[in-house]
């Protein structure tokens, strides 16, 4: 992304209004943290710049939605240890004081 950015007299990198710079990534469900569910995400960014070293007030860039698939096809799924879910939401911190919930035999 550097090397699409203007520079100022000194030399200090600087955005330019109305000129677009393409920032290339790999997005993708990792294997640390939380397992977040496969289906469409939302990019939000936010930005507050600083000029002269004066905030010059927030704004935020429109949300771009994107799909995330399970794997590719082909692709092995990793087999999870019982208990070694990343699940993250809020059922977690019940699930971590209660411990796992007993099995009720058929």
């Amino acid at each position: 992304m550097g090397s699409q950015l203007a520079s100022d007299a000194d030399g200090h990198p600087r955005l330019d209004e109305d000129v677009p710079i393409e920032v290339i990534a790999t997005i993708a469900r990792g294997h640390e943290r939380c397992d977040y569910p496969v289906g469409t995400w939302s990019l939000e960014v936010a930005v507050e710049p600083i000029v002269d070293g004066r905030p010059e007030g927030s704004f935020q860039l429109p949300d771009t939605q994107f799909d995330v698939s399970l794997e590719p096809a082909g692709t092995a799924l990793r087999l999870v240890a019982r208990g070694d879910s990343r699940y993250c939401g809020l059922a977690q911190s019940v699930w971590r004081e209660q411990g796992e919930p007993a099995l009720i035999a058929p």
